[in-house]
Order: C-alpha cells, then sequence, then structure tokens
C-alpha cells in the first residue's frame, strides 16, 4: 500500500479500539485506518525543522524523541482536528479512564497534551514530539540525502542509508508517522506518534573562516601529525603583502 500524504487522510474513518490497562497502571488504546484496514493510521508529513536533534536515551529503552518545528498552516490545521477527534472520544470512555464523566471542554482544557505545544510567548513555531525507535523489528529507517554529479556534469540530490547520528541539530527532514495509540494516565493523556521512515537533509557545517592574505593549511581533526624535532621546523614568516606593493610585511 502506498504511502498516504497528511492531506489525504480521512481521519473520520479512524477506529479507537477499546482501552487496555497497562503494566504501569495507565491505559492504551489502539487505533485502526478503519473498519476495513486494522492496520495503525500512518501518513506523510511535511518537510520540517529538527532544532535539537534527537534526545538523549532513556534507560530501557529502545525509542527517543525527536521535537519537530512545524511552520505549515495546514499541518497545523491537520493535528488540531485529530486533537479535538481524540478528547472527544475520550470523553466518552472518562468515566473508564478518569473515574469520573468528564466533557470534551473540561478535558481538552486539563489533562488533553495537544500534537503541536505553542511556544509559551509564542516567538517559535509550535514543537511536534514524535518518537525514533532505534532497535528491534519496527526500528525507524533513516535515509539521508547528500548531493553529487551525475555524469553530465549536473548536481543532483541522491539518498543513503542513515542512522539516527545524522540527525544533526537544525536539520530538514521529512518523516511518516504511524500513530501508536492513545496513552491515558491519571494525570492526563495524549497520542503517541512514531516516525517509522524519515528522510534527511543534515544541517550545513558552520562556514569556515576565510581570511585574505593567508596561506596556512587547516589541520584536519583526524590528523596525527606531530613534529619532533624544532630544527625541521621551517622559519615563519606570514605571507602577507601590503596593498600599495609587492613587498611582504
Amino acid at each position: 500500500m502506498s504511502t498516504k500524504e497528511y492531506k489525504d487522510v480521512d481521519i473520520s474513518r479512524w477506529v479507537y479500539k477499546e482501552p487496555k490497562r497497562n503494566a504501569n497502571g495507565g491505559f492504551n488504546a489502539y487505533i485502526d485506518a478503519s473498519d476495513q484496514n486494522k492496520e495503525n493510521p500512518k501518513f506523510q508529513l511535511e518537510e520540517c525543522i529538527c532544532k535539537f536533534g534527537v534526545s538523549d536515551p532513556l534507560e530501557g529503552s529502545t525509542r527517543r524523541n525527536l521535537e519537530l518545528s512545524v511552520a505549515s498552516k495546514p499541518l497545523l490545521e491537520f493535528f488540531d482536528r485529530v486533537d479535538r477527534q481524540n478528547v472527544a472520544e475520550a470523553s466518552k470512555r472518562s468515566k473508564t479512564f478518569f473515574k469520573k464523566d468528564l466533557s470534551e471542554e473540561v478535558l481538552g482544557q486539563t489533562l488533553y497534551r495537544y500534537a503541536c505545544t505553542p511556544h509559551s510567548e509564542g516567538l517559535y513555531d509550535p514543537l511536534l514530539r514524535c518518537k525514533i525507535a532505534t532497535n528491534g523489528k519496527k526500528k525507524t529507517n533513516v535515509l539521508v540525502v547528500t548531493r553529487e554529479q551525475n555524469e553530465d556534469g549536473e548536481w543532483e540530490e541522491v539518498m543513503d542509508e542513515g542512522s539516527i547520528d545524522d540527525i544533526t541539530p537544525f536539520s530538514k527532514v521529512l518523516p511518516i508517522v504511524e500513530l501508536g495509540g492513545m496513552w491515558y494516565v491519571s494525570k492526563g493523556f495524549g497520542c503517541t506518534y512514531v516516525i517509522t521512515d524519515l528522510l534527511v537533509w543534515p544541517a550545513e557545517k558552520k562556514r569556515k573562516a576565510e581570511f585574505v592574505g593567508v596561506n596556512i593549511k587547516r589541520r584536519k581533526k583526524n590528523e596525527t601529525e606531530t613534529s619532533t624535532a624544532t630544527e625541521d621546523i621551517p622559519p615563519y614568516s606570514t605571507n602577507v603583502t601590503d596593498s600599495n606593493s609587492n613587498e611582504l610585511i
């Protein structure tokens, strides 16, 4: 089955399964894509920026967090619709989850964790928290985009197998996500978004310093050459010329 873009997903067809209690004392409720499709909803988002890279690993977990900076208004509106639907479904079963009947308004204002968290002062784009699987059968497939010249001498983008180490801060990414279902604990609930596939354009390295009139080789980090005798070192001089003459300064 080909991957759908989020714009083509009909969230009204999602089926919220009966909740099951987990080992932590909370509940998990899985979601089917439709009555006919028992798989988890899966769809492609838009290009986003991951400002912070991948989070540090948690002890005993094969998943790590990846915060995506979402600037697209249509994508934010999509997650807003998903959030409102999730809250409505939780309200129907609030007595099971929270021991009392709670309205959508109350749940939305107090207990729900929204998909895209806005910045407290509105200075930056909202952040979408996703999960990256680092091991196991459902390990996230990371593909890295680079540029190379083809036979005609033209530059083109190509993709290669990568790893989470390629997801550096401020990289541009294109994710395919799968809904891991709803989670419920006594003090809140929300939806888990797991990245199954990730296309990464690594952030450009910091620019190099370029000094005019200085011709000095920059030592690479992996070079281990060291000078053992001072007499082997040639006399030092700066190869800088005065702008009004050809003489060395």
